[in-house]
């Protein structure tokens, strides 16, 4: 054992003497990573932002069939678009990152009161195209909620008949000046 540590101990000596070694291992290392990671971070997150703050273009295939639609799209600033002749060719060349495609009988389901499908056409694989996909679908999302609490209240009904159950976020501890409740 006494051996082993007369090595262990030559070693680390050495490994000491020679200058690039302690500075790869004392500099390199904890300095460079913390610095690299901060502006890998960096690049992200500016990245992330311009996307989120950029107007968010969409090109709609039928959009005649749904002008509510895409009336209630251009006033969530939504820039509607024409669509492009060959929409899987856009979306492949990445000249869209999607396409809402609004069909055909989408007029005689809204007037019957049923549910009127459109499809968003995207390329999942497009990490840039990620962003802007989330958010026109949270828009529709947020259309259909809408309407759904209009159609709801149209026929006398409460629009919270739709939510059962909402969920509320609460801290913990309670603040002491909050009531206490079941």
């Amino acid at each position: 054992m006494n051996a082993a540590w007369t090595v262990f101990l030559k070693e680390v000596t050495e490994n000491l003497r020679d200058r690039k070694t302690v500075v790869n291992a004392l500099v390199m290392g904890p300095l460079l990573g913390p610095i690299f990671f901060a502006i890998m971070m960096g690049f992200i997150i500016t990245k992330q932002l311009d996307s989120a703050e950029k107007p968010l273009e969409l090109p709609v295939v039928g959009a005649e069939h749904a002008p509510n639609l895409v009336a209630w799209l251009e006033r969530q600033s939504v820039v509607v678009k024409p669509a492009p002749a060959d929409v899987d060719a856009a979306i492949r060349g990445r000249d869209a990152r999607a396409v809402l495609v609004i069909p055909a009988d989408y007029p005689e389901h809204w007037r019957k009161g049923e549910t009127a499908q459109v499809v968003l056409q995207f390329d999942s694989s497009d990490q840039d195209g990620r962003a802007p996909v989330a958010r026109i679908t949270g828009l529709l999302e947020g259309y259909a909620r809408t309407q759904a609490a209009l159609r709801v209240a149209a026929r006398g009904l409460h629009p919270a008949v739709v939510s059962p159950v909402v969920v509320a976020s609460a801290t913990w501890p309670a603040p002491s000046s909050a009531p206490a409740s079941c």
